[in-house]
């Protein structure tokens, strides 16, 4: 069975094209950055794509992306910073103005073909030619190819006036007929929260503008002192006037309302702050937190500027003016954080009036900073100003919102670099004037080759959620339909094009997420699973049934791995364990290069340690790590990982023919060194995370033993298999995991306040009633949890038959416990956060402050159940705990719920004291009396009692 479905997988090729394997082909029919598609740079890939196997795992490294010049600024949302000096967990900003987390940074390259980009700003970018743009074009273009044909391109045939292209292609056809034919939207204003900002952002644009540098003192005309006043009143500001008056002026000190003295030097006032903040005495600049601040705030901040030494024109142009060149470039800065296109033009000192008609008289070089500007920009607060503003329907907004690109010219290479990001359309911003551009990514290129080359065929893809599978099909997939004729045959309709939906000949790709409705509502001969482990299992099992009416019936998985027996690391510990040999020219030794001393030749090494994830940030600081080069393990001598004719996959278990596997490591290429898996060694270790390094720049699955219950720590609990006597006083507490079968545990604390768990079962779902009824005869119940989900009819039962005292919990929401109640307010369950009560259990087990027994021949299951799930942790995001697939943690959640009983029965005593205080208030008993007293204390032995 399984050769003939292989067989049918291989050999069900058309369009004359049968002999090719599908690596071939690909490499045939389609291009990357406008040459013809090529594994010279990573072989490994071509068995990978070649491969038709229908039961596929590939376990890989991150992937790799294009790069910018290394001293090409970046603002992220603390200030700046470089290429050079980012790494991976770093914010910078996506096209929308959003904080984005760095997901990947390349290794240096020194070997690019480098081109500088100028804007119709000033702005100028370097960067290699393949580094990737979102533009808008007025002549159409399809990949890397512009249409050279006359009129509108034909229907379907995939060319586009806006997208994605390579510096390359802008380089050769930036101009046309005298136009610049590419523009680049503007940023979006960053989005950043509200900061906490010593004085008002508005009074500190007028203080920068016109005030007085050696004190809080603003000078300005007496209309508009007028309305400064009553603005900054309005901001909690006074303002009080200065004797000091003459040619029209007014001069006021602005103060707190509470300060006695508004003069300098007074402790909490306004002075005080400007001292604190370096402004006083100095050359006037604006601090970091303000051009960090909310949109808001930013924008009162320009306001006040442009109110003070600001204009604007009758057609709209506003300008700024200002001798300081810090502030100067502040201004543009914060102009440009506010989604405007801001030029600044300097002017030498001489007398004469701008083309804006601002009249210059200064000994110093004065500049401009000019950006257009409208009604809903609201840049001026300023009435006389204010009103010049037009709306944006009566200006020329394309060029407003955009940036041409004006020149590109190659220049000598430089060392470059990429990042991956995390934004929902692969950009980033870059450059001073904080441009978006492009991040990037041979599953792809197989899937839509499979519908090429199949006929009348149904293939999946699916990506771990609904966002994650637009962002792939904009930045991976749609580019590669969009170059390539092979995947736009000329057909009788137009094709079908979706982000959901790709229609190549009379055959259909889906690429969706991971939920119920889509795996169980498309059928398909193929599947194509991506980034596996961040996927559901239940879900990626369901679609399994899709493939239940195809002769292919071919899976294939691909994914950074995560977790030790999880996922893409399972499925490939059951496979053929294909591994990237190299082999040795000086010894002809075979051998597969790994990250560790063995492989690994670091001159002057002297830490006795075999595993380079056993140094620490300053012994991996104190290495020289650029002379660093994998070697032989056997003879020592260098090994050449880039000649292809060295290297091939071999099987670790070539009679499992069942499971195929293929492991990518990070020196399965030639193109990462040591030095940078060192680098990403030591920003992992900084970050706390070092399954991220493991998962993402070495390729392995990792489980830290805090990340999971240790056998040790659960056999040092252990303490009897036999069932201990408890007596009628002791106040017991019950659990139950609710499935087909249900897991039951009773607890009790011992003198010290340990919990011991005493009692073990399992027991079916018919008989969990009966069964809960007969141990409540036997032990003194006081409290027991359900999980409501996904048996809630079951677990409703039991909280009415026990009259509340078993209350069904669903796992849900932040609190660690927080009741749900009816429309008539009594309480029908819980909600609890899942990691919060699975830590729990971890905490009492790894500090051995739980006592296990009474488990009889069930002890080898109870340790498999403890040690099942594992707590995965990620920077930026709240910790969850995962179970393997085959979900044997029953008796983990079982004890979870038994110890939150303790938490439910202390807020089921806290509510029964409320209503006996409210019942003694309603019958006129003074709360505090004795009777009161009495009825509290019956009250708590009937909660303790219950049932």
């Amino acid at each position: 069975m399984f050769t003939e479905l292989y067989n049918n997988v291989r050999l069900r090729y058309g369009h004359g094209s049968g002999s090719m394997s599908m690596g071939e082909w690909i490499a045939a029919n389609t291009t990357i950055k406008r040459r013809p598609f090529s594994y010279r740079h990573y072989p490994f890939q071509q068995a990978i794509a070649d491969d038709m196997h229908p039961n596929l795992y590939v376990k890989k490294i991150s992937q790799i992306g294009l790069a910018l010049d290394l001293d090409t600024p970046v603002p992220t949302p603390t200030g700046w910073s470089t290429m050079g000096d980012l790494r991976v967990g770093d914010q910078v900003f996506d096209e929308q103005g959003r904080p984005t987390a760095v997901e990947y940074v390349s290794p240096v390259y020194y070997d690019r073909e480098c081109y500088e980009i100028t804007f119709d700003d000033g702005e100028k970018i370097r960067s290699d030619e393949q580094h990737r743009w979102k533009v808008d074009s007025y002549r159409a273009f399809r990949g890397d190819e512009i249409y050279a044909g006359r009129g509108r391109p034909p229907n379907g045939s995939g060319f586009t006036k806006q997208g994605v292209v390579t510096t390359k292609l802008i380089a050769e056809n930036f101009q046309h007929k005298g136009r610049n034919v590419f523009a680049i939207d503007n940023t979006a204003a960053l989005d950043l929260p509200e900061a906490e900002l010593p004085v008002d952002p508005y009074f500190l644009g007028l203080w920068l503008g016109d005030g007085n540098k050696h004190a809080c003192c603003l000078t300005a005309t007496a209309a508009d002192a007028l309305f400064y006043a009553e603005e900054l009143l309005r901001r909690d500001l006074a303002c009080v006037p200065s004797s000091n008056a003459s040619n029209g002026t007014v001069q006021f000190l602005v103060h707190f309302p509470g300060q006695k003295r508004p003069g300098r030097g007074e402790p909490n006032s306004v002075s005080w702050e400007l001292t604190k903040l370096g402004l006083l005495n100095k050359e006037k600049r604006i601090p970091e937190v303000y051009l960090r601040a909310s949109a808001r705030q930013r924008l009162d901040l320009l306001r006040g500027l442009m109110d003070t030494d600001g204009s604007i024109t009758k057609l709209g142009r506003a300008s700024f003016y200002n001798c300081e060149p810090e502030l100067v470039h502040q201004v543009e800065e914060l102009v440009r954080s506010l989604g405007l296109k801001p030029r600044v033009r300097w002017r030498e000192p001489a007398g004469g009036t701008l083309k804006s008609g601002h009249v210059i008289n200064s000994k110093r070089r004065a500049a401009e900073v000019s950006f257009v500007a409208y009604a809903e920009d609201d840049v001026f607060l300023l009435p006389r100003k204010r009103e010049r503003l037009k709306p944006r329907a009566q200006g020329r907004t394309t060029e407003s919102y955009r940036r041409r690109i004006v020149d590109v010219r190659r220049i000598k290479s430089i060392p470059v670099r990429c990042i991956s990001v995390a934004s929902e359309n692969h950009l980033f911003l870059a450059g001073r004037a904080m441009v978006p551009t492009h991040n990037t990514e041979v599953q792809i290129r197989k899937f839509l080759a499979m519908l090429t080359r199949n006929t009348a065929i149904s293939g999946i893809f699916t990506l771990p959620s609904e966002k994650m599978y637009r962002k792939i099909y904009a930045g991976r997939i749609k580019p590669v339909l969009d170059a390539d004729a092979i995947f736009n045959p000329p057909t009788g309709s137009t094709p079908v094009r979706s982000s959901s939906l790709i229609q190549i000949r009379d055959s259909f790709g889906y690429i969706t997420g991971c939920t119920e409705g889509e795996a169980t509502s498309i059928s398909a001969d193929f599947l194509m699973h991506d980034e596996l482990d961040l996927s559901p299992e239940d879900m990626i099992a369901l679609y399994q049934s899709r493939l239940q009416n195809s002769e292919m019936k071919m899976t294939q998985r691909f994914s950074t791995p995560s977790f030790k027996g999880f996922g893409i690391d399972r499925g490939f510990q059951l496979s053929d364990q294909r591994e990237y040999l190299v082999k040795c020219e000086a010894c002809n030794h075979h051998q597969v290069p790994m990250f560790t001393p063995a492989f690994v030749h670091v001159p002057d090494f002297k830490f006795d340690v075999s595993d380079f994830a056993d140094l620490t940030s300053n012994q991996i600081a104190s290495l020289n790590t650029q002379d660093a080069y994998v070697r032989c393990d056997k003879c020592s001598a260098r090994l050449d990982l880039a000649n292809p004719d060295l290297r091939e996959w071999v099987a670790k278990y070539p009679s499992r023919t069942l499971v195929r596997g293929y492991q990518i490591r990070p020196f399965s290429t030639s193109r990462l060194d040591p030095a940078y898996v060192f680098q990403q060694l030591v920003h992992y270790q900084s970050l706390g995370f070092l399954r991220g390094w493991y998962n993402t720049v070495i390729g392995e699955a990792y489980t830290d033993a805090n990340a999971q219950l240790q056998r040790g720590d659960i056999e040092a609990c252990m303490q009897g298999a036999r069932v201990p006597e408890v007596s009628s006083s002791r106040r017991v507490f019950l659990g139950v995991d609710v499935g087909f079968v249900c897991h039951l545990t009773l607890s009790f604390d011992d003198d010290d306040g340990n919990p011991v768990l005493f009692y073990f079962e399992v027991v079916p779902i018919g008989a969990l009633e009966d069964r809960v009824r007969d141990l409540r005869k036997i032990y003194n119940i006081v409290q027991g949890c359900v999980d409501r989900f996904p048996f809630e009819p079951n677990a409703d039962a039991l909280r009415t038959i026990t009259n509340d005292l078993i209350m069904p919990v669903q796992y849900r929401g932040n609190a660690a416990l927080a009741p749900v109640k009816d429309e008539l307010g009594n309480i029908t369950h819980y909600s609890a956060n899942r990691t919060y009560i699975l830590d729990r259990v971890q905490s009492l087990v790894g500090h051995r402050a739980l006592v296990l027994a009474g488990y009889g021949d069930q002890r080898e299951t109870l340790i498999t159940h403890l040690m099942d799930n594992v707590r995965k942790e990620e920077p930026d995001y709240s910790a969850t705990w995962l179970k393997s697939p085959s979900g044997t943690d029953h008796y983990f959640h079982s004890i979870a719920l038994n110890l939150l009983a303790r938490r439910v029965n202390e807020h089921a005593y806290a509510q029964n004291k409320e209503t006996v205080r409210y019942s003694m208030a309603c019958a006129g008993a003074p709360v505090g009396s004795s009777a009161n007293d009495n009825l509290l204390g019956r009250g708590a032995e009937r909660i303790s009692r219950l049932g």
